[in-house]
């Protein structure tokens, strides 16, 4: 009976082990919460890809949007640019995956852009739901997830009204100071 638990014993503390190797990869996002500008401007975000197992496999990338309120994740477009190889990525829509390529070691930066459609709502939010998948890792497939938030600019009316009635505000100190 001993002679059959150690080895069984071995066999499941090795499977933990290998499971955690799978896992290991990590995904961090930078700078976090940005505005979302329309096209044909964009904003940049420095995604760092860490802990990669499975070097020799190639990984995919994508992105899934989530907005509040509720609206339509086709507001947003997004494109991934591979800086060690120059390769990028065209304009993608939510749920869209693009082959980054196989990994120079166990990290790796990418680069994504973001911009919102000229028919997008103004004042919106968006969740960005970013994951990478690699190869297989012991019978698991190698993946990071991470989140940004965004928001397109405000609408007009947002902006213009409390910027005039604060310089109204400085313009009427401002004579009163003169006059005193």
């Amino acid at each position: 009976m001993r002679r059959v638990a150690k080895p069984a014993l071995f066999l499941v503390f090795a499977a933990l082990m290998l499971s955690e190797c799978a896992n290991a990869e990590s995904l961090v996002v930078s700078p976090g919460n940005q505005t979302v500008p329309y096209v044909p401007d964009f904003a940049t975000y420095t995604l760092h890809i860490t802990g990669i197992v499975n070097t020799t496999a190639s990984h995919n990338i994508s992105t899934t949007i989530y907005t509040n309120p509720p609206g339509s994740s086709k507001d947003i477009e997004f494109r991934f640019e591979n800086p060690q190889t120059g390769a990028y990525s065209g304009w993608m829509m939510s749920g869209e995956k693009w082959n980054w390529g196989t990994p120079f070691g166990d990290a790796q930066i990418l680069k994504m852009y973001v911009r919102a459609k000229s028919s997008a709502p103004r004042n919106h939010g968006y969740t960005l739901w970013i994951e990478d998948r690699g190869g297989d890792i012991y019978g698991a497939t190698e993946f990071a997830v991470a989140t940004s938030v965004g928001e397109t600019i405000p609408e007009f009316q947002a902006i213009a009204i409390p910027l005039s009635i604060s310089l109204f505000l400085a313009l009427l100190f401002f004579r009163k100071k003169q006059k005193g």
